[in-house]
């Protein structure tokens, strides 16, 4: 069976503050940079077959560190984005903390949705679609990497 390498982006400047979702524009940061050098290190002896990511710019940047230096190109897969959180993308954690809605998410984060949003079992099961459909693309034998998000992974 095909090896699935799951790598969560580095570091950005919205981590433990706002929640991110999928808003475009967010990179990584000084320590996101440094994260991604060193997975990229880390895996750089394992011959990768290919290279999937989410099209958002703080994962492509995570992916960009792991293809330096090897002749591969980074597949975007929108499936591989982060969770749709709706309306409450973008909010401060520490306002979405007092949301009534907010146990839910913690205590029964599959079938709580995010206003305007998916679920997590939704998201879940969008990302094992995604994760089978590239898994049967590559031989027995081979090594893919796959950038994502927390939340997904």
């Amino acid at each position: 069976m095909t090896t699935l390498l799951l790598i969560r982006h580095g570091a950005n400047d919205w981590v433990h503050g706002r929640l991110a979702g999928r808003i475009p524009g967010i990179h990584l940061n000084e320590e996101g940079r440094a994260q991604a050098v060193a997975v990229a290190q880390r895996i750089a002896a394992v011959p990768l077959a290919a290279v999937y990511a989410s099209p958002l710019e703080r994962t492509m940047d995570t992916a960009e560190a792991i293809v330096a230096g090897r002749d591969l190109q980074i597949t975007q897969v929108p499936d591989l984005r982060e969770v749709d959180y709706g309306e409450w993308q973008g909010a401060e954690l520490k306002v979405l903390y007092e949301d009534k809605r907010w146990p839910g998410v913690q205590y029964y984060p599959s079938g709580t949705r995010f206003p305007g949003g998916e679920t997590l079992g939704e998201s879940q099961m969008r990302m094992v679609r995604t994760l089978e459909g590239l898994r049967a693309q590559h031989g027995e034998h081979e090594v893919i990497a796959v950038v994502s998000h927390a939340d997904l992974i």
